[in-house]
Formats: structure tokens, C-alpha cells, sequence
């Protein structure tokens, strides 16, 4: 007999999208019943804590409208325009919040005015910072306020699979002890999935281990619908640092090291993209710069430590340092002087920009499922910009947990019971190899350079690795180990981002076919969309709508 817990809403992950749901659902519905699930100790594990900023318009002349253009811009307008609105003119009421909690508000300068950086995709500076502890002062704060509010944190237990009444709306959520395997049942009228998305499918990535698409997959097999799963984030300068486990995530430097006149290399010692930027060298846009550095390394011409090299010597270190004192840590932690030494970078993983699809409360296609952070898409579009990530997980999240509160106090439930679409056993006798089999196959195929022949190949392999199933069971009781749970996960988000990548033939922002053909703008304006069906996977590509900000140049609607 399975242990039961029972509660109103159910929020499961602990990072910034996570703990802004439970507080929102908490402060919406003061009686309600929150528990939080996380694997890992809550406000210290995940992306969340490394986070260095905060985007948000709070002093003239920028301004929430600004904000919100320059996230559809970047973007390249595949964005959910309703959801950028929400997080550009919502992030400074979240700052007005933060700024009453116990670490006396944002850096300001000594006119008193905020201490706003700039940090990629900005017409004005809008970095609000408390030094390099941004992040993990912002979940400490938001981990006060649910220990405040006596939620219960329920951890080290994972996610195993969303659980229904007879009406097929969601009753609650089956959760799983690392520990001792020990399955326990919560039973609740909302669901809040916020887990920090599946970086993690690929060999090289920065984010944090635990980020291996538990969300995406309790999502999936609940029957949501996924936007744009090909979209994700690359950066240029994950640390090569030799010190490292194989498959550990990659620590990651300054991108502003480039801007600040940093120098790539090849092997060979050329600055590689003379040829490709010859006008900017290095100060090129992220993209460009990302794929040629993945060009170089995958032709041959890279380092002994598998990536290229950046060339801080000639900079005067000692002022960069002071701005950018992590970094230089972790480079010296890793054996090297930047003084004499060229540091081994590579492109990494960062960020998963599509994901489920939600509306502006948080509300998935399955009712009482909601979804924040990372393991939501529309956001963002076809590109993400530093610093508004971590705004739409304050502002989303809360949306997401107040909406959530208000569902579950409205109805009561029925008895809970597994899907029954939930099906397809992927059973490998060494599920750690084949993890790493799939995290190499995802990087060299689905990576920051893609073709139609590679990303089909990429497909074959899966499907190969999966055992011809379709990877949806849950974790059942006795049945599975972690790293099997994280292997049909991390099946299912490669999948996805494949079938999606292979639907979307012509490039569009981070998305990058070598094999592209060009196409009519309005093609290309379009969402990827994915879903099981009666246990197929289904891709449909969907018109994208424009309430406020319309593309120049499009002479027709979508």
C-alpha cells in the first residue's frame, strides 16, 4: 500500500519558478494546502541559484514597453506575445517585492539609483544584481516567505507521474524517494510543473545536473502539447576545466569577456572569426559566434582539451577580475592562469526555450496541469536573452501557483488513478551508457549545427536506443532506478527536440540548419507543435499570432 499525502496544489521543483508558484499559491489561498516536491535540497539546487541577474524596466527611459519589444526582437517573433507582455510589465512589481525581503533590495550606485548592467538584446541597461549571489539570494528570499507560510517541502523525491480522476482532470501526483524508491501518492486538485527543463540531453551543456526533462515528461504523459522544442539556447564559453568528471555540466564563463575583447582560437592559433565576422571578430552576435566555435571543433581544429581557446593574456586582468570574480575562480580552480594560459572553452546547453505550452495563468491543455520556468515555452521565442529568464520565472510561476490555488479550492476530485495512455517500457541493461550513448549522439546531431540527414540520423539512433517504444511509463514501484527514470525522460525530450528540428526545414534564431532553404518569412513564422496521441508522436506546425508587435515585412496574416 502506497503512503498518501494529501494537499490542494502540488508544485514540483524548488528553483525560482518553482518556490515563486508556492508562494503565490500560498498568499492567493491562505487555507490552501501546498506541498512542495523537489530532488534536490530546496533553494539550493538547480539553475536558479547560479543566476546573475534580474531583467526588468523601473527607470526611465526604459520602460515595460521597451522591455517587451526587445524580448519579440529577439525572439524573431515566434514568441507567445501575451506571455513576454506579462513578464515585461509584471517583473517590476516582483522587484518591489524583493526589494522588502531581508537583503535590503537590489545594488544601487551611490546617487542611489539602481545598478543596471547591460546584458545582451537591450536598448537600455536593465540587469538589476546583487553581485554574483543574484540567484541564490532571490530563492533564499523566496524560501523564507514558503517556510513562512509552513508549505510543505517534501525532498529528495522526484516526479513520477501526474495522476487523474474518472473525468480525466488531475487528482493529484505520484512522487518517488531517491533514496529508498519508496513511492508516495499526493493527492491534489492542481498540479504545478516547474522543474528547469532537459539542458542535460546533450553532452555539454551548463546547467545543473538535475535539469534531465522530468517536467517535460510528466507533462507528455499527462497529454500536453509542446511549442517549439527545437529552440534551445547555446552559449560559446563553457569552461573546459579538466578537473571534471566526464559528463559533469560545464561551468560557465562571462560571455562579456568577448565584448570586452577577449580573442578566440583554433589550434592553429587563428582567430577563426576573422573569416566568418571579419568587422566585429569576437563582439559578433551570440549565434554566430556559438556555431563557429562549434565548426572549428567539430572539422578538427580544436585544442587537446576538445574545444577552442579564449585569449584573455593581453586584457587588463585585474580589472576584469574585479567585475567578473566567479569566473576567475573557477579558471584557477580548474589549474589554469589566465595570465599565461589560453583557456579551453566550448559551446554549451544553457537554456530550453520551448516547451509546454501554457496560457497566461500557467494553464496547460490538460486540465488542473500547469506549467513554469524552463519546462514552459513561448516565452522567449526563437531566442533567449540573459536575465529574462529568470523574470519570467518570478512573474510566470506566480501566475502559474495563484491560477493553480484558485482551481483546486473551486472543484473537488475524484479518486486518483494512473493515465491510462501511460505505456511503452525502455528497458537497457546499462541505462548509464546509454544515457551517455544518447547525450553524444543529441550533441554531434542536434547540437548548435544541424541538418536534415544528421537530425534523422539522431532519430534513428533514439528510437534504437529506446527499443522501438515510445518512452512514456512512469516510474512504478520496484521497477525502475533513477538513472533509468532519467534516461526515458531525457528519450522523450530528445524526441521531441528532433522531430521538431526536423519539422522546422529553414533556420530561425537559435535554430540553425546548415541545410536550410529559404523560405516565404511567414513560413518560417510558424510554431512547432508536438504531442502523443494514442501512444504516436504527433507534429503539426501552428501559425503564430501577433496581438501587439507585428513583424515588418509580412504583407499577410498567419
Amino acid at each position: 500500500m502506497l503512503e498518501q499525502l494529501e494537499a490542494d496544489v502540488v508544485v514540483v521543483g524548488a528553483g525560482a519558478a518553482g518556490l515563486a508558484a508556492a508562494v503565490g499559491a500560498q498568499r492567493r489561498i491562505p487555507e490552501a494546502r501546498v506541498v512542495v516536491v523537489c530532488s534536490g535540497q530546496p533553494g539550493f539546487s538547480g539553475c536558479s541559484p547560479m543566476v546573475q541577474g534580474l531583467n526588468a524596466a523601473i527607470a526611465e527611459p526604459d520602460s515595460p514597453g521597451a522591455h517587451f519589444q526587445d524580448m519579440v526582437q529577439r525572439g524573431c517573433y515566434l514568441n507567445d506575445q501575451r506571455l513576454a507582455w506579462k513578464v515585461a510589465h509584471e517583473v517590476p512589481s516582483v522587484v518591489a517585492d524583493l526589494e522588502t525581503g531581508p537583503y535590503g533590495g537590489f545594488a544601487r550606485r551611490p546617487d542611489g539609483s539602481y545598478d543596471q548592467r547591460p546584458f545582451g538584446a537591450q536598448t537600455h541597461p536593465r540587469k538589476l544584481h546583487l553581485g554574483y549571489d543574484t540567484g541564490r539570494l532571490i530563492l533564499d528570499s523566496l524560501l523564507r516567505t514558503v517556510q513562512a507560510q509552513e508549505v510543505v517541502m517534501l525532498w529528495p523525491y522526484r516526479g513520477a507521474e501526474v495522476l487523474f480522476d474518472a473525468d480525466g482532470v488531475v487528482a493529484g501526483l505520484m512522487v518517488v524517494d531517491i533514496e529508498s524508491g519508496r513511492a508516495v501518492t499526493i493527492s491534489a486538485a492542481s498540479v504545478v510543473i516547474a522543474t528547469g527543463g532537459a539542458p542535460n540531453v546533450f553532452e555539454r551543456t551548463s546547467a545543473a545536473s538535475g535539469k534531465v526533462g522530468d517536467g517535460l515528461a510528466l507533462c507528455v504523459r499527462a497529454g500536453a502539447e509542446c511549442r517549439d522544442m527545437e529552440m534551445m539556447q547555446f552559449l560559446s564559453v563553457g569552461l573546459l576545466d579538466p578537473t571534471l568528471e566526464v559528463g559533469e555540466p560545464l561551468p560557465l564563463l562571462e560571455e562579456s569577456f568577448r565584448l570586452a575583447g577577449a580573442r578566440l582560437r583554433n589550434v592553429r592559433g587563428d582567430r577563426f572569426l576573422a573569416s566568418v565576422a571579419p568587422d566585429v571578430m569576437e563582439a559578433a552576435d551570440l549565434e554566430t559566434v556559438v556555431r563557429s566555435c562549434w565548426k572549428e571543433i567539430a572539422e578538427g581544429r580544436a585544442y587537446p582539451t576538445g574545444g577552442v581557446g579564449l585569449d584573455l593574456r593581453h586584457l587588463p586582468l585585474d580589472e576584469l577580475e574585479l567585475a567578473a570574480a566567479i569566473p576567475f575562480q573557477r579558471i584557477r580552480q580548474a589549474g589554469l592562469d589566465p595570465r599565461v594560459d589560453i583557456i579551453g572553452v566550448s559551446p554549451v546547453a544553457h537554456y530550453q526555450i520551448g516547451g509546454v505550452v501554457i496560457d497566461e495563468d500557467g494553464a496547460t491543455d490538460v486540465p488542473g496541469l500547469f506549467a513554469a520556468g524552463e519546462d514552459a515555452g513561448g516565452v522567449h521565442g526563437a531566442a533567449w536573452a540573459g536575465g529574462n529568464g529568470m523574470a519570467e520565472a518570478l512573474v510566470l510561476g506566480t501566475r502559474a501557483g495563484e491560477a493553480a490555488a484558485e482551481a483546486a479550492v473551486a472543484r473537488v476530485h475524484g479518486p486518483a488513478k494512473p493515465a491510462a495512455a501511460v505505456s511503452g517500457s525502455v528497458t537497457v541493461s546499462d541505462p548509464t551508457a546509454a544515457l551517455r550513448d544518447l547525450r553524444k549522439l543529441m550533441w554531434r546531431f542536434a547540437g548548435p549545427v544541424r541538418t536534415g540527414e544528421g537530425l534523422r540520423e539522431a532519430k534513428r539512433r533514439i528510437w534504437e536506443i529506446s527499443g522501438g517504444v515510445m518512452p512514456l511509463e512512469a516510474w512504478s514501484d520496484g521497477l525502475s532506478s533513477p538513472e533509468s527514470l532519467n534516461l526515458r525522460n531525457l528519450l522523450v525530450s530528445s524526441l521531441f527536440l528532433v522531430e521538431s528540428a526536423l519539422a522546422r526545414s529553414d533556420s530561425l534564431g537559435v535554430h540553425w540548419r546548415a541545410d536550410s532553404i529559404p523560405s516565404d518569412p511567414v513560413d518560417a513564422l510558424r510554431h512547432s507543435a508536438v504531442r502523443i496521441v494514442r501512444g504516436e508522436l504527433v507534429v503539426q506546425m501552428r501559425p503564430v499570432h501577433f496581438e501587439f508587435l507585428r513583424p515588418s515585412g509580412l504583407d499577410r496574416q498567419n
